[in-house]
Formats: C-alpha cells, sequence, structure tokens
C-alpha cells in the first residue's frame, strides 16, 4: 500500500476522532441557567477548629457565609439556625457556597414562620481531589472535624440543631459519603446530603490506585450498613447532562450503592423548573438548580423544631417532589385528595375527543367535565396552563344525579412540560388508571388574570404508542451512508393531534445515536410564540429526560443518544420518544442515524479508554523494531506502525482470551491465583461495555498513532539537520562536555523521582531523550546499521509522553502543596517513574544490540504485554506505568548486562 494512501487512512482517521471530541466539546445545547444575584457584598469568616487540627491541615479552613447586615449579626458566631455545609470539588472553592447562601437568605426573610439557614463551606486550597486518592483521604477527616465544631457553635442556640446538612459539589459529595467510614464519626450528626455533579460510581479518571481504593471502601462501606447505620441518611444526586463534560451523567447514579428508598438520582435536564444542562461548575450558581435546592432544604424543615426533620420518609418525599414529581405547586405534606364541589358553579360537559379552550382571562369559575366513556379512546391528555393546585379531578356521579359532588385530585399525575410558556403541565393517563366506577374528569376553572390555555385529547392509545426496533450497531455499519441518508423511522402526524409516542426498541448502547427530526405541515392558523412543541426522550432505567423546545411552526430537532446505558437486568421498557405538538399542524417526524452525535458518543463513553490502546500500540511498535532483521533497517517509524500494529493482529487475540477467562472454570482458576478480572467487567457492570469496543478504540488509536508518527518524523528530520548545522559551528571541546551534561542531567533526574515527585524527574529525562532521538536521526542517515537504534529510541520517546502524561496529576499535586511541603510524601508515581527514569536514561546512554537471538524473546513480550494492556488496562489506568516500568527494566537489564560483561558490541556515548 503505498504511503499516499496510509497517509490517507490515518487523516480521515485522525478526522472522526477529532469530530468527536468537538462534538463532546461543543455540540451541545447552549448555557440556559440564569445567574444568580445578591445584593450585598459577600462575607466569608474563617473559623478555627482547635490547634491540633488546625496544625495537622494547614492548607485547608472552614469558613462561613454571610452578607451586609447578615455577616455582623453572625461575626461572633452565636448561631440560631440551621446549619449546611457546603463541600467543594476537584479544584474547587470554598466561595462556590454564595449562589446558594445567598438565595436562601433572601428566602428566609420572605417567609412567615421565621428560621434561616447557616452556610458553612471549606477551603481546600483548590487539590485536586480527583486525581488522588491520598487527598481525598486528608479532606475527609478534615470534613469530620468541621461538623463537631459547627455543631458546637449552636450550644446557647434555642434549638440546637443535632446535624448538619451537607451540599456536595463533584468530589465533594463523594467526600460527604466518605465521612461515614471514618472511624468514630458519629453518623447521627449528618442526617442529608445533596450531591452536585459527582461521579459516585467510579472516578472519572482511575489513574491512580489509592483512588480507585477510596471509592472502592466507600461505596461498600454504603452497600454493607444501607439497613443499619445509614438507615437515616437521604442522599439526592443530580448530574449535569450533556454540558458536563467532566462527569457523564452515568456516574452521577447512586443505584447499588444507597438504598432505593432513600436516594434520587436525576439530571439537572429533567428536574422540574429546572430544565437545563449544566457544565461543570454552572451545577453551583445556576439559578433553576439553586432554586430548587433552596426550596427542598426549606421544605425538609420540621416547623415545630425550626430544625431538619429527623424523619426520613418526609425528606424523601420533599426530594421526590421538587426534584422528580413536581406538578408546578409548593409541596404540600398532608395532600388533601378529596375536592368538594360547589353546586352553584356552573357544570360544562365536553363530549367531543378533541377540544380547546382559549380565554384571555377566566372571569368567573367554572367546571369543565370530561365524561369517561367506554369506547376506542382509551386514554386522556390534558394540557393546560393553570397555576393553581388541585385544578383536575376525577369523580363518579350518583345515581340520579346530573353532576359530581365530590371529586379526586389528580394533582400527583400532572407533570410539568419546560416551553417559553410558565407553567405548562400535562395530565396523561389510561381510562382504567382512573378507576372502573369514574365517570368524568373535571377541570376546575377559577377567576384568574392571566390568559388561559387548554387542550384536550381522548385517543386510543395502541395507535398513539408505536414500537419502532432500530437496528444493530452491524447492521448500522453493513447499511452505511444510507443509514445517514435515509430515515431509520419516518412518522406522518394529522392535525387535531396533540401526544405521540416512539418506542425505540434497541436504544440500549451508547453507540447508538440518532436525530430526531419533527416538521410542521400545513399550520391552519396564526398562533402565538409560547404555543410550540415539545419533544421529550425518556430513559426508563434513570430519571434522565431530555427536552427541546420548539415555537409554534418551527421544526423540532433533538439528540436521541443515552446518557447510561442500559442494565443487563433492566426489563421496565424501552427508551420512548414523546412528541407534545400543537393541534394546528400537521407534522413529519424522521429519525435519522448521527454520525456525529455516535463519535461524540464515543469520546464522552470511552475517550478514557483511549491510553491504553495506544501504549498497546507502541508497545507492538516495539516488539518489531526488536525482532527486525537485516533488509528492514530502512523502513520509517510510521511504516513501523502500519506493518506490525494493524488491528487485526491484537484484537481477535484479545477478543478469545476474555472468552477464555470468562469460562467458569478458567474465572475460579484466576480468582485463585489472586489475578484480577479483565476490565470489560466493570464496564459491563456499568452497563457501557459492547462487543465492538476494543475494534473502536485500537482502530482508532492505530490510525491516530501513524498520523502521529509521520508528523513528529517530519519535525524530527526538520530540526535534526537545524541541529547539525548548528552544532558544526561549535567546537569539539565544547560538545565533549556532552556527555558529562548527559550524566549530571540523568542523576539528577533520578534523584528527583525518588526525593520529590517521580513524574518531575521524566521531564528531564524526556529532554535528554529528545536530544538523544535527533542525535540518533542524524547518525541513521548516514548509515542504515543506526536506523533501527533511531526507530526504538522515537517509538521511546512517545512512549515516555504517555508515561508522563498519566502521571501527571501527581505532579500538579505536588506543585500545589509547594508552598506546604517539598516532598510529595504519598507518591503513587514514584516507583513507576523512578524505574523507567533509570532505564530510559540507559537507554541514552548505550546502544541496542539489534543482533542479539534474545530479541525475538523480548519482541513477543512486548507483544503480550500489549495483549495484557488491552484486558487490563482499559478502565484501570493506573497499571498501565506499572507494565510500562516493568517492560522497560527486564530489557534494559539485559543490555546493560551485556555490557557490562562485554559480550556485545554496545558502545557508551
Amino acid at each position: 500500500m503505498s504511503t499516499a494512501v496510509k497517509l490517507s487512512v490515518s487523516v480521515l482517521i485522525v478526522i472522526l476522532l477529532a469530530t468527536g471530541v468537538y462534538d463532546y466539546l461543543k455540540l451541545h445545547e447552549n448555557n440556559s441557567c440564569e445567574m444568580t444575584w445578591m445584593y450585598e457584598y459577600p462575607d466569608y469568616r474563617k473559623i478555627k477548629i482547635g490547634k491540633d487540627v488546625d496544625q495537622a491541615f494547614p492548607m485547608y479552613g472552614l469558613y462561613i457565609y454571610g452578607e451586609g447586615s447578615y455577616a455582623q449579626k453572625i461575626s461572633k458566631l452565636r448561631l440560631d439556625g440551621i446549619p449546611v455545609l457546603f463541600i467543594p470539588g476537584n479544584a474547587g472553592s470554598y466561595r462556590q457556597v454564595r449562589s446558594l447562601g445567598s438565595v436562601s437568605l433572601r428566602k428566609s426573610e420572605n417567609i412567615a414562620n421565621r428560621f434561616q439557614f447557616n452556610f458553612f463551606s471549606i477551603d481546600f486550597n483548590e487539590e485536586f481531589s480527583g486525581l488522588y486518592g491520598e487527598v481525598l483521604t486528608d479532606q475527609t477527616e478534615y470534613v469530620a472535624h468541621c461538623i463537631k465544631k459547627i455543631l458546637s457553635l449552636y450550644k446557647s442556640s434555642s434549638s440546637p440543631p443535632s446535624s448538619v446538612v451537607i451540599v456536595g459539589h463533584s468530589m465533594g459529595g463523594v467526600i460527604a459519603r466518605a465521612l461515614f467510614a471514618v472511624k468514630d464519626f458519629d453518623a447521627s450528626t449528618v442526617n442529608t446530603i445533596i450531591t452536585q455533579a459527582t461521579p459516585h460510581q467510579s472516578p472519572v479518571l482511575p489513574i491512580e490506585k489509592s483512588l480507585q481504593d477510596f471509592y472502592n471502601n466507600v461505596n461498600y462501606y454504603w452497600q454493607e450498613h444501607a439497613y443499619t447505620t445509614l438507615d437515616h441518611v437521604t442522599v439526592v444526586s443530580s448530574g449535569g447532562g450533556y454540558r458536563d463534560i467532566l462527569v457523564r451523567n452515568g456516574l452521577t447514579s447512586l443505584k447499588d450503592i444507597v438504598r432505593p428508598d432513600r436516594h434520587i438520582s436525576t439530571c439537572t435536564m429533567s428536574v422540574p423548573k429546572a430544565f437545563v444542562s449544566t457544565d461543570h461548575l454552572c451545577a453551583v450558581w445556576c439559578r433553576q438548580v439553586v432554586l430548587v435546592t433552596t426550596r427542598s432544604l426549606f421544605d425538609i424543615v420540621d416547623p415545630k423544631t425550626k430544625q431538619i426533620t429527623t424523619d426520613p420518609d418526609r425528606r424523601m418525599a420533599v426530594f421526590k417532589h421538587h426534584y422528580i414529581t413536581n406538578p408546578g405547586t409548593p409541596f404540600t405534606p398532608e395532600l388533601s385528595r378529596e375536592i368538594t364541589l360547589d353546586a352553584n358553579i356552573p357544570w360544562e360537559e365536553k363530549i367531543d375527543t378533541f377540544w380547546q379552550f382559549e380565554q384571555p382571562q377566566v372571569v368567573s369559575s367554572k367546571y369543565l367535565a370530561i365524561p369517561l366513556v367506554e369506547d376506542d379512546e382509551n386514554s386522556l391528555l390534558v394540557m393546560a396552563n393553570l397555576t393553581y393546585a388541585d385544578w383536575i379531578c376525577v369523580c363518579t356521579i350518583a345515581q340520579g344525579q346530573n353532576r359530581c359532588k365530590t371529586c379526586t385530585s389528580l394533582s400527583d399525575k400532572v407533570r410539568l412540560l419546560p416551553s417559553t410558556h410558565p407553567n405548562k403541565k400535562i395530565l396523561r393517563t389510561l381510562m382504567e388508571d382512573l378507576g372502573e366506577k369514574s365517570s368524568h374528569v373535571v377541570i376546575l376553572l377559577k377567576p384568574v388574570k392571566h390568559r388561559v390555555s387548554i387542550t384536550v385529547e381522548l385517543y386510543n392509545s395502541m395507535q398513539r404508542h408505536l414500537i419502532f426496533t432500530l437496528p444493530g450497531i452491524y447492521d448500522t455499519i453493513i447499511s452505511y451512508p444510507v443509514a445517514v441518508m435515509d430515515a431509520s423511522a419516518m412518522l406522518h402526524v394529522n392535525n387535531q393531534t396533540v401526544f405521540y409516542s416512539l418506542h425505540l426498541s434497541g436504544m440500549d448502547s451508547p453507540l447508538k445515536a440518532y436525530t430526531a427530526l419533527v416538521n410542521p405541515r400545513r399550520c391552519q392558523k396564526k398562533e402565538k410564540e409560547e404555543e410550540g412543541n415539545v419533544l421529550s426522550l425518556n430513559i426508563p432505567w434513570s430519571n434522565e429526560t431530555v427536552y427541546t423546545y420548539s415555537s409554534y411552526n418551527k421544526r423540532s430537532e433533538l439528540d436521541v443518544k443515552l446518557q447510561s446505558g442500559r442494565p443487563n437486568e433492566f426489563d421496565g421498557g424501552a427508551v420512548h420518544l414523546e412528541l407534545y405538538l400543537n393541534p394546528s399542524c400537521s407534522y413529519q417526524l424522521k429519525l435519522k442515524l448521527s454520525t456525529v452525535d455516535t463519535l461524540g458518543q464515543i469520546i464522552r463513553f470511552y475517550g478514557v479508554l483511549f491510553p491504553a490502546a495506544f501504549v498497546a500500540i507502541l508497545f507492538m511498535a516495539l516488539g518489531y523494531i526488536l525482532s527486525v532483521k537485516t533488509g528492514d533497517e530502512s523502513v520509517k517509524p510510521q511504516d513501523i506502525v502500519w506493518n506490525s500494529c494493524k488491528p487485526y493482529m491484537v484484537v481477535p487475540v484479545v477478543s478469545v482470551i476474555r472468552v477464555v477467562l470468562s469460562v467458569e472454570n478458567i474465572e475460579e482458576i484466576t480468582h485463585t491465583l489472586g489475578l484480577p478480572l479483565d476490565d470489560s467487567h466493570s464496564l459491563t457492570d456499568k452497563s457501557i461495555w459492547s462487543p465492538f469496543l476494543s475494534t473502536i478504540l485500537y482502530f482508532l488509536a492505530f490510525g491516530t498513532t501513524y498520523f502521529q508518527c509521520t508528523l513528529m518524523y517530519y519535525f524530527i528530520a526538520t530540526i535534526s539537520k537545524v541541529f547539525s548545522k548548528i552544532f558544526s559551528w561549535v567546537p569539539k571541546s565544547v560538545l565533549s562536555l556532552g556527555v558529562l551534561i548527559q550524566v549530571v542531567l540523568g542523576v539528577t533526574a533520578i534523584l528527583i523521582s525518588v526525593m520529590v515527585c517521580g513524574t518531575a524527574g521524566l521531564f528531564i529525562i524526556y529532554f535528554l531523550l529528545i536530544i538523544k532521538v535527533l542525535r540518533a536521526y542524524h547518525l541513521s542517515q548516514q548509515s542504515k546499521e543506526d536506523k533501527p537504534q533511531f526507530n526504538f529510541l522515537f517509538m521511546l520517546l512517545l512512549l515516555l509522553l504517555w508515561m508522563m502524561i498519566l502521571n501527571f496529576p501527581s505532579m500538579l499535586v505536588w506543585v500545589k502543596n509547594l508552598r506546604y511541603s517539598q516532598r510529595l510524601s504519598i507518591d503513587p508515581s514514584r516507583i513507576p517513574c523512578t524505574v523507567t527514569a533509570i532505564t530510559i536514561f540507559i537507554f541514552i546512554s548505550i546502544n541496542i544490540n539489534f543482533k542479539s537471538t534474545l530479541n525475538l524473546v523480548f519482541g513477543s513480550i512486548f507483544y503480550l504485554s500489549a495483549i495484557i494492556i488491552m484486558l487490563y488496562g482499559l478502565e484501570s489506568i493506573y497499571r498501565i506505568p506499572f507494565i510500562i516500568a516493568t517492560m522497560l527494566t527486564v530489557l534494559a537489564s539485559y543490555n546493560l548486562r551485556q555490557l557490562i560483561s562485554n559480550k556485545t558490541d554496545i558502545s557508551i556515548q
């Protein structure tokens, strides 16, 4: 295959990967969050916890938030309120409590039975808690001390609190749950946890072993103590949806971690009265979300004690109302189901299967009664913008009567819909669910001064709930690009139709992505802008519903893709696309495959798995170079990648081994030997594993590596020629100092890795390796026998780059804490980075003997290591640096031993 064809293929793969990254980062809805406003200057007053704690954690601090006169009131820390502790996340600031604290303060000034919340916040020095597990351990211990201190500030309160509400953002939510696993922590001091964009299931980047261990310990504790120590704790978790590019929504779920009746997991896109996607930082200041959180906090207060209620069922009812089922009305603890109908108010029956009621205002009360006739129409939909509670009910007319005297409220069945017009609500139900003896559904109209719009439709559910089976991934690939050009599904909707539901059977993989297009046709009259259409995508195995709104007579478009994989054990129905339409128009629905969204889904769900594929390819290339025979010395690095790293050389072997390891008897043997399960098991547990995954990852990494090698090869060639001309003017006496400088820098790098930070030393070694590669290229142009040496060092250069990337978080933590400690006490990168620094320095100092008969064995070992990485390093990224260090050590030890014993012609440079 010609070089031009190879390069074209690699460029195409890079474009596909770049398109996926662009879709992931940019192609999502605009930020619809409103800013929270404050009218007085914020004040953050630091609180001393105690001499011992302050000395043990000099980089941390506890603050209480205030503003204006309230800040002066609490300045002496004589508190008489309800304590709330905000825990920031990865690189988060204690000042992020401002929005929640300010909105809560304003609300407390407007309530009749006055009480207020005192908001505390923790300064974690903006540490990278999402990248380094040891930081989480320290932060959790510090928070435990803070809670004791906070409760001690209320000794003189008229109603002292016994618990602290915790609001955790990002990793702050993980710390909130980790508190209960701290030795001697009083679990009764926390009964309510609200988390925002918190990755509860697993780390976003499992790049470090202690981080993974921290998660395992915390989640195991919550699973084991769900019905004992943690019986009183309620937890709310909300993800940010597509705009959160740091924590995907599936990771924020508390499923299988917290008991079902003590937690709510949802997404801000589907939270009533919010309906917005929030990016990772926006979650703490988005006005719509902050208002939902604030209302929840006020509603879980016991009016008698003016503290958080100790009844977990009451708290769960509040959270369910605000985060899941809010029909647009305030939370009512004792919801009155029975409504007495006034006999003096007119009773008007509506017998049509479709009708609308519109008035600029309602002057007098009226009852609009909908008969529940047993006919083909077995479903009812009511859409209205009424703002008061209990506006719809169901009743039974007694024999001999012509109207109902009482009715039962249906408010618990009403749901809010997002739109530009506020308080748009729907009631959609089967008539059989209203009770066999029910005769009428009644809409209770009261005098209001705003425009009232009501639409009612009775329909046959079999005609409106359509099932469409989506093609499988294999079928889609075979039919491509026809699957993109033609609609996967098409539906024509006549006018006077308000609702349609398309159940998407087979929508069970994150790799499937479509675009739903709804085009209006033949609109019969002019409507106001707010009278448009709402499309929603409901994911039945989680509280995730994605909405989009379009104005009247405008096209609607909705991305049909998953935010979390379908659990294997789930049997509760398919993903369904719901259409709430303006009946003045007819419509055409098209469902098209979206290649761009599919690529974005690959990055969103599997981007963190790519390092394993890249490192496996470099291992394959190094194995090929070590096994190369005479006649292949002139091959360029990119050609080595193309010849030795093709997907069919690795992926089928990995798949076969994965199947063999899953055999019950063999799995028992590997477990007895202490071998871990391959990473496909953990990905399966998260419901995001696919048989095509290894192929996709390796194929994209293969093309990208070829492209990278091509660019770097020609860059090195250009730089090498420039350096050669420069060094030709430098005296030889100066050049002779190069060996000494190389040794000094190499030893310095190794010492830094051992004594300070493992990754820091690698940067110096990387600089030395670049110089060595430039020198090796210059020699390879003069003699073909030096070509293998250049190719080997070239691949080492790429491998070392990945080694630095995978261990870079440790260096970030070290730099962040330099003013408190010159040395990273527990450095997960120290061992692999130090070993790698030593081995790379050996390869810089010697020439490999490529004529050794054992090189063929080393080539096979590198090939085996590539397979091991694809099995055990896909998700468990922390294993990759140790595998790299081990392989380089084995190879360097062998060549160094030959050098010392003078059995080869390896020469010191």
